[in-house]
């Protein structure tokens, strides 16, 4: 049943709650093809521009996807699951692709997290993860002491929309938004010794922590 105030919507917006609410009662499950723009049309009677814009709304909020070609579908997610702080980026649950190491100088973030000056230039290693052929994770590490192991380390996690870039290397539908995890590790004495940036595709990806109450 409409709620009240539902026909003041505009038409895109109710044909895509429709949809959303489809899709969350399990009528189109993970994978499944949505009504196309054609069906749509027909069914709602509305012109090719607000079917479109409804299919939109849902790809918008990471609902659906859309396949060249092919039509709009419900997304999947099949979670690769991240348990508390590994010692390495997911290699267990992943493949590597690629790999570049470099010299070069750090972000601002990073170079005060190193306590580095800002034209100081370090060794960096970029990698990029896939899974069954999907981009999942990139990873970006700074250490201007190789030679050095960290013994411990702390994590700062954030979630955000990507930049151009990560959306390319990532292979990212639209409205996917990443998991940004800066993780330092620090030498016996203290002092910060790496860090390590991974970008995580959110729609890939479940974070799992345990601790005592």
């Amino acid at each position: 049943m409409a709620s009240p105030g539902t026909s003041r919507r505009p038409k895109y917006q109710r044909i895509a709650a429709d949809l959303r609410h489809a899709v969350q009662a399990g009528e189109y499950r993970p994978g499944d093809r949505l009504p196309g723009e054609n069906d749509l049309m027909a069914a709602y009677q509305v012109a090719r521009m607000t079917a479109r814009q409804a299919l939109g709304v849902l790809q918008s909020e990471g609902i659906a996807e859309a396949r060249k070609g092919a039509g709009v579908f419900v997304r999947s997610f099949r979670p690769l699951r991240r348990r508390g702080i590994p010692s390495g980026p997911d290699i267990n649950s992943v493949g590597l692709e690629r790999a570049v190491e470099e010299r070069r100088t750090p972000p601002p973030p990073v170079a005060d997290a190193l306590a580095l000056p800002p034209t100081a230039v370090i060794p960096v290693r970029d990698h990029r993860f896939i899974r069954e052929g999907k981009p999942v994770l990139l990873s970006t590490c700074y250490q201007p002491e190789p030679a050095v192991t960290p013994v411990r380390f702390r994590e700062e996690i954030r979630c955000r929309m990507p930049s151009s870039e990560e959306v390319q290397q990532l292979r990212l539908p639209q409205g996917t938004p990443v998991i940004q995890i800066r993780r330092i590790g620090y030498a016996p004495d203290g002092r910060a010794v790496e860090v390590n940036e991974l970008t995580m595709d959110s729609s890939s990806y479940l974070l799992e922590y345990e601790f005592q109450a």
